[in-house]
């Protein structure tokens, strides 16, 4: 009897620490690989949050550069705006264009005078040689101003100067107003 209650004694000290090893692993180290997962959960948040706020910034910052890259074109652009009111500017730059090249030229159908205008057509009619018409062409085409050439026509005009048959262009274009 006495060894049935050594052995009961054994099985209970076994039991009784199976027992003070479950409570210890659900009331102590359970709670704390919770903890450490909760934390490992948020950690893994925390960072996936700072690489979006860090490629934001990263896109921020190079959105800023493409803006100083783009400010200069911009700030260019407005001077090749035609404004209403810059008629006669634009006049006096056509008739510099033509005594430049010495070519005669007289300004057509043009609604120049017309208030409240969205676009500007005009008519240049020019007389030249046809190798000086087609770099006035060209200069035409290079000026500051948006012109957009719709339609060009090409004759001999009949006159003959210093040796070289004349030709007369008769070019329009339009011009879109800024208000």
């Amino acid at each position: 009897m006495l060894s049935a209650t050594r052995e009961q004694k054994v099985i209970s000290l076994v039991i009784a620490m199976a027992i003070a090893v479950a409570v210890i692993l659900l009331g102590v180290i359970y709670p704390t690989v919770r903890y450490i997962n909760r934390i490992n959960q948020n950690t893994l948040e925390l960072r996936q949050y700072l690489e979006k706020r860090l490629e934001s910034v990263k896109r921020m910052h190079s959105s800023r550069e493409k803006i100083n890259e783009i400010k200069e074109p911009v700030e260019r652009f407005n001077e090749n705006l035609f404004f209403a009111g810059d008629e006669l500017k634009l006049i006096t730059e056509l008739e510099n264009l033509a005594n430049h090249h010495r070519v005669e030229q007289k300004i057509e159908n043009t609604n120049l005078d017309q208030a409240n205008k969205q676009q500007i057509n005009i008519t240049l009619v020019t007389t030249g040689p046809y190798d000086t018409l087609l770099r006035y062409l060209a200069d035409l085409e290079a000026e500051n101003y948006f012109l957009n050439v719709t339609k060009i026509n090409w004759s001999a005009s009949g006159g003959v100067d210093q040796k070289q048959l004349m030709t007369q262009m008769h070019i329009e274009l339009n011009l879109y107003v800024s208000q």
